[in-house]
């Protein structure tokens, strides 16, 4: 009964740690769940939709720079709903304790 309580504790950490990685991707690290396969896995996920959401914003203000004001301007503020949307996501597949990949990108990030 104590052992399965005491993995049950270890699961709801492991969940908390890999939803901590959606908001800011290095607290799991720094806290020692380099270790844990779940944790990683989501903490990779994290950092695949950094960089992705960082390319995209890059693309975006060179398009800026270039003239198109008004388009960059709605593009720039659906790229964030999107990001906020998927940030979302991994969120919750990391709560309820699933290794799911985050959509349009989790594919890309699992084969890193």
């Amino acid at each position: 009964m104590e052992q399965a309580e005491g993995k049950q504790k270890e699961a709801q950490k492991a969940a908390m740690m890999a939803s901590l990685a959606y908001l800011v991707f290095f607290i799991p690290l720094l806290a020692g769940k380099k270790g844990d396969e779940f944790v990683m896995y989501h903490v990779k996920q994290a950092i695949g939709l950094v960089i992705v959401s960082l390319a995209l914003q890059g693309i975006l203000a060179i398009l800026g720079w270039w003239g198109f004001y008004q388009l960059v301007y709605l593009l720039v503020w659906l790229l964030r709903a999107f990001w906020i949307g998927l940030m979302i996501l991994g969120i919750m597949n990391a709560q309820k304790g699933e290794k799911k990949p985050l959509p349009w990108i989790g594919g890309y990030v699992e084969r890193l």
